[in-house]
């Protein structure tokens, strides 16, 4: 795996996987949540590393990049790059929020990271489509999150118990021993067989 990869980069990689996938604009809020989500699954595969580089924690909306860096990378593509577009509208409640769009024209290349990559058209396609609101409850629901108080750092780590249990899994599945289980065999059986825990 490579370094990180810049966070404008992934942002414009998220934006451009959006359009690709729905012509749609990104509110704020589903911008910072996809791009979490990316970094989230990306740790559970780096032993906690972040494609983006960027350390989360618990704001007053959910997970979010310390410092608010997401926004501001963001908008470091707005101007001076010009490789996306923010728009900044008023709600019919009356509240301000921001849209944002890459630009026609803006470089589109892939990342560096073959994974990274892979995330970001992953975590689009899964969840790019969510009303804001449903896309905040999904990174809420992530581990780090239900692991954390509001105002504290999010642990990225993956967790040890599931990785030894996947290593095992990926172990026997390499092994062809999944291809005698024979009709019937139970959880218990299985958990038995392959040396896992419960």
């Amino acid at each position: 795996m490579s370094m990180t990869v810049a966070p404008e980069d992934v942002i414009l990689g998220v934006l451009q996987e959006a359009r690709k996938r729905s012509h749609r604009r990104l509110y704020r809020t589903a911008l910072v949540k996809l791009v979490y989500l990316v970094d989230y699954i990306y740790a559970q595969h780096s032993g906690g590393r972040t494609l983006t580089g960027l350390d989360y924690i618990w704001d007053s909306y959910g997970p979010n990049a310390s410092n608010n860096e997401i926004v501001q990378s963001a908008d470091t593509l707005e101007k001076p790059r010009h490789d996306i577009k923010m728009e900044r509208i008023v709600t019919p409640a009356g509240n301000r929020t921001y849209l944002y769009e890459v630009n026609e024209g803006a470089r589109d290349e892939p990342l560096d990271d073959a994974l990274g990559q892979a995330i970001i058209s992953d975590v689009v396609a899964a969840y790019g489509g969510l009303h804001w609101a449903q896309l905040v409850q999904v990174a809420k629901d992530t581990r780090p999150f239900r692991d954390a108080k509001q105002g504290q750092p999010l642990n990225l780590q993956p967790d040890a118990q599931r990785a030894s249990r996947l290593a095992k899994l990926r172990d026997a599945a390499a092994d062809g021993r999944y291809d005698s289980l024979g009709p019937a065999v139970t959880g218990e059986e299985l958990k038995a067989r392959y040396g896992l825990d419960t």
